[in-house]
């Protein structure tokens, strides 16, 4: 018994093949089409609707975590914003970075993440180990609003630099090997994309101008952390929800306090 993966949308120009070379051999069809994007998975209200930030209290826990989606983003890898919109992020993510010293260095949160994901068009904010979520997340929107108001003077020459210099290690590393390029290869063509498409992204990556990082940060990023757009989840302890709670309102989300059984089994 085997497996074969394939392209759904091509699905009897490749079975055919297979059964000419193996006679008899019985091939069984899906009986439903195959969700082979994510995007699948995301609800079909809009992004305003659907359940409310919450807060869920886990006894014993002494920090919290946050996960934040925001349906901003458009849901596509070879959209013009990509290159753009990950260097941006790799500017205010990185070590030393924005984010890193507003809130790591002041101690709010243990680790935090800003991403994109062009396969659902989602803009994803977490917090991990956070001994002040409230602050952690503030100072996140703070970094970015900042940046925005303060014009192309506002971004480091050299940062943005580094930025780059990581952001092109990152596309190159991910075909460092035979393995890691066949699978990296398959990945583009399950999305669409052509053959070259990490090279061209490469080398879009080195023409990122500071004015259109400034755009891609006003359009996508900052509106990840308003209430009409973005979904929020916080889990903390049973001492602290209390003052998250109200803390949060000051960003204008109101969040449903409520315990994992009572939430998953909604």
């Amino acid at each position: 018994m085997f497996h074969v993966s394939l392209d759904v949308t091509r699905h009897e120009e490749i079975v055919e093949p297979w059964r000419a070379a193996f006679e008899g051999l019985p091939i069984t069809k899906m009986a439903l089409p195959f969700p082979f994007s994510n995007r699948y998975l995301l609800s079909c209200k809009s992004p305003g609707e659907g359940r409310a930030p919450v807060a869920i209290v886990v006894a014993g826990l002494e920090t919290s975590y946050l996960y934040q989606t925001g349906a901003v983003l458009p849901a596509s890898f070879d959209a013009e914003c990509v290159p753009a919109v990950r260097l941006a992020l790799e500017y205010i993510t990185a070590c030393e970075g924005p984010l890193w010293k507003r809130i790591r260095g002041a101690g709010y949160s243990y680790s935090y993440g800003l991403s994109a994901d062009f396969e659902s068009g989602l803009m994803v904010c977490t917090l991990f180990k956070a001994t002040n979520v409230v602050a952690a997340y503030g100072e996140a929107r703070n970094v970015v609003r900042e940046l925005v108001s303060g014009g192309t003077s506002a971004i480091s020459d050299v940062a943005l630099q580094a930025a780059r210099s990581s952001l092109s290690f990152e596309i190159v590393s991910s075909r460092d090997n035979a393995f890691s390029a066949a699978r990296e290869h398959l990945d583009d063509s399950l999305r669409g994309l052509g053959s070259d498409y990490q090279k061209c992204l490469l080398k879009k990556v080195q023409h990122v101008t500071k004015e259109e990082l400034l755009t891609v940060l006003s359009r996508y990023v900052m509106p990840s952390f308003e209430a009409p757009h973005n979904r929020l989840v916080i889990v903390t302890g049973t001492t602290f929800v209390s003052d998250i709670c109200t803390g949060f309102k000051e960003f204008g989300i109101s969040l449903v306090q409520t315990e994992p059984d009572a939430y998953f089994n909604h």
